[in-house]
């Protein structure tokens, strides 16, 4: 090897050796990798600065003998110096308060440092209406703020405490207190806002406590980065409220990453009932927030909900306990106006428990209520009531890929789901706008199912209400894809199993223009449901003649033979089968028999008339002492269309009798041959008679007592004709 190759191969290797070195030194001890080493100094710098941050301690600028108040003036003496000391505005001096209380009278707005109290609290009555205006890497620590600034309920403009007039960064408030002297404790009167700010980045709150206040914490503007823990509010009208922009324009400006654990706002009755402004005072506000996570919630009466989320996406609510507050609203926008609509997106709501026990609430009480609202889940919430509280999700004009799921609901007005497209179902507040337009409309993708529901619609409503002012045409659906499956609503009831008086749930659901309904295996004790005729009908479900998909699984146990297999309006497509157990403690009686409806051998999904269109295969016992004339199917009161059927029966009784019957489409019956003389068809006394009643529209087992047999088992099969 030359000497020249030697050379150049040692100038790679030293090289070699620089490159690596570098390389490692952009790498700090917490594997942190920086682009360039100067990248890397920089933040050690920056890091050494705040390890030793300044501190100015208020005790050297000539307080009072006492040590317990201080002028004006030496606390401004204070905070300039505070600010001539300061190395940077990432490292800005901190003003350290000694125990004790500070009295500041000023005019006008004043810029502070941080402020610290290193032992005890420090409190700070702010005698004056101005603001404490903050910068960023602001830090308010064992602080209590008194104010003497109050304000009357009518009153639209106030000064906040502490506020920022630009974007900031590194907010902390730590141990704070935000006090008030009120000249009453009711409402009328409150201070302004604890802290107002605008957009902020990575804002911390931890132990925080608002007394007495019109707001307490909030935010404007796209912030990033925002959690509290340990937040305490009483008597305060809007807690919390962060917003990012304008709900009413649809873009991607969006406050995100908020974060709070272990709030508590707690009002009382009369607090609650004294407000500036009633649409939005609520327990949490936020408006275009995105990656929200709210934990440990508790709400007593506050002015109107306990959380309200305008046009917000990707939330999450778990543990909540609410006493008289109306539930978590998700809600997107549209304004009829310019045509604008935002969907809110992305709802976890688990673990809510609400109860509602003062008969004076007059507003419509829920867990939760979806607007103009995708993809979001209700799981494991309660809502009791006494006859309050008034659903259990209440959904508005467009709701779409919602489940309610696990949840319990007792003495309910109107019941466990509650929609409304524009119309007849009340709610006091006129926000967002839902004003019928070309906007997106209907229920889709809905799924309620393994909830249990007592004692509920007081108010002659269905346990899923559905209200429609302006029905779609023919062909055209205001709800797809709707599951209800493995529900239990229990309602009082008589000895007998009829609907007790005063309990007026008229039943499970009645839907019309809807593509794809399922209801499976729902368990509905207690209700009463008239057909146009204002018959009492066998099935708690309704479904209209523009539907398509409709698929039926269920089982009803009824107590009264007077109405067998009256169905009212009930279309229904293949796959479908109801079973029906129909007893009688008068006598010894039951029914139970299977339905299906007769399959569209083209396809199965089209939807038709049960009336017009089943098969009915059941099994009768009896066992009485006395004369009984009971309908195999029809009712016992006039008024009720009885369909045109074909079909068997056959009977045999405990002394060995046997016989059967024959209906022909025409409604003829006649005996089977081999039947015994036991068996006719008119009523004989004496006899077992199966007949066409000529008065009323049904078709009887009628027996005359005087024979030796006493008991009967029937096997039928009916065709509808």
């Amino acid at each position: 090897m030359s000497f020249l190759d030697v050379l150049i191969k040692n100038m790679l290797s030293v090289s070699k050796r620089n490159s690596d070195e570098i390389n490692n030194a952009r790498i700090d001890l917490d594997g942190n990798t920086f682009s360039t080493l100067k990248k890397r100094i920089d933040k050690e710098q920056k890091r050494i600065d705040n390890i030793s941050k300044p501190n100015v301690y208020i005790e050297n600028f000539n307080p009072d003998a006492t040590g317990t108040n201080l002028t004006t003036q030496s606390f401004l003496d204070a905070v300039n110096y505070a600010k001539t000391i300061t190395r940077s505005a990432e490292n800005p001096a901190n003003l350290v308060l000694s125990p004790g209380t500070y009295r500041i009278k000023k005019t006008a707005d004043l810029l502070i440092p941080s402020l610290k109290c290193l032992v005890g609290y420090a409190t700070i009555v702010v005698e004056d209406a101005f603001a404490f205006l903050i910068a960023s890497n602001f830090e308010l620590s064992h602080v209590k703020i008194v104010s003497k600034n109050t304000y009357a309920k009518a009153d639209s403009t106030f000064k906040p405490i502490i506020k920022a007039t630009s974007t900031v960064d590194n907010i902390t408030l730590d141990n704070v207190i935000f006090d008030s002297v009120l000249s009453a404790q009711d409402g009328t009167v409150r201070a302004s806002v604890a802290v107002s700010l605008l957009a902020v980045n990575n804002f911390k709150m931890r132990d925080v406590e608002v007394k007495g206040y019109r707001h307490g914490i909030t935010t404007n503007g796209l912030s990033n980065g925002i959690s509290g823990d340990n937040l305490r509010f009483y008597n305060t009208e809007l807690p919390l409220y962060m917003r990012g922009s304008d709900p009413a324009v649809t873009d991607e400006n969006y406050a995100k990453n908020i974060h709070f654990d272990n709030i508590v706002h707690i009002n009382t009755k009369t607090q609650s009932q004294n407000y500036f402004k009633l649409q939005g005072a609520d327990t949490i506000l936020m408006e275009k927030c995105d990656t929200i996570m709210l934990g440990y919630v508790v709400s007593e009466w506050p002015v109107e909900r306990s959380c309200y989320m305008s046009c917000c996406r990707n939330f999450v609510a778990s543990t909540w306990q609410l006493k008289n507050a109306l539930g978590i609203k998700c809600v997107g926008g549209s304004n009829t106006t310019t045509g604008l609509e935002t969907i809110a997106y992305g709802f976890d709501i688990s673990n809510i428990h609400a109860v509602f026990d003062d008969p004076d609430i007059t507003q419509q009480g829920y867990i939760a209520e979806f607007y103009w609202a995708k993809k979001g889940i209700v799981k494991g919430c309660s809502i009791r009531g006494n006859g309050i509280a008034s659903v259990a999700v209440s959904l508005r004009h467009y709701a779409e890929d919602i489940t309610v799921e696990d949840c319990f609901g007792d003495s309910l007005k109107r019941g466990l789901i509650e929609y409304s497209y524009v119309g007849d179902i009340d709610n006091p507040d006129p926000s967002p706008d839902i004003a019928a337009g070309t906007y997106t409309s209907g229920l889709k993708k809905i799924t309620v199912r393994k909830n249990t529901v007592y004692n509920s619609n007081t108010l002659d409503y269905d346990v899923f209400k559905l209200s429609d002012a302006s029905p779609p045409a023919a062909g055209s659906y205001r709800y797809e894809d709707i599951k209800v499956e493995d529900n239990t609503i229990i309602n009082p009831v008589d000895d007998y199993g009829a609907v007790v008086s005063g309990n007026n749930c008229k039943g499970l659901i009645n839907i019309d223009n809807v593509n794809g309904l399922s209801i499976k295996n729902n368990k509905l004790i207690g209700h009463k449901r008239p057909d146009a005729n204002g018959n009492i009908i066998t099935l708690p479900f309704q479904v209209g003649a523009n539907s398509k998909n409709v698929v039926i699984i269920h089982e009803e146990t009824t107590h009264n033979p007077d109405f067998k297999y009256v169905w009212g309006t009930l279309y229904m497509s293949g796959d479908s089968k109801i079973i029906i157990n129909n007893v009688h403690k008068t006598f010894a009686y039951q029914d139970i028999a299977t339905i299906t409806l007769k399959h569209d051998s083209t396809n199965p999904k089209t939807t038709k008339d049960i009336s017009v269109n089943f098969r009915i295969n059941g099994r009768t016992s009896i066992s009485d002492t006395t004369d009984f004339s009971l309908p195999l199917i029809g009712a016992s009161t006039s008024g009720y269309v009885l369909p045109n059927i074909f079909g068997t029966v056959d009977v045999i009784t405990d002394a060995g009798e046997t016989g059967g019957y024959i209906v022909a489409k025409t409604g003829v019956i006649t005996l089977k041959s081999g039947s015994t003389a036991f068996f006719v068809t008119s009523a004989t006394n004496t006899k077992f008679a199966f007949l066409k009643d000529g008065t009323l529209p049904r078709y009887l087992m009628r027996f005359k007592l005087g024979a030796e047999s006493a008991s009967f088992i029937v096997n039928y099969s009916i065709n509808a004709a």
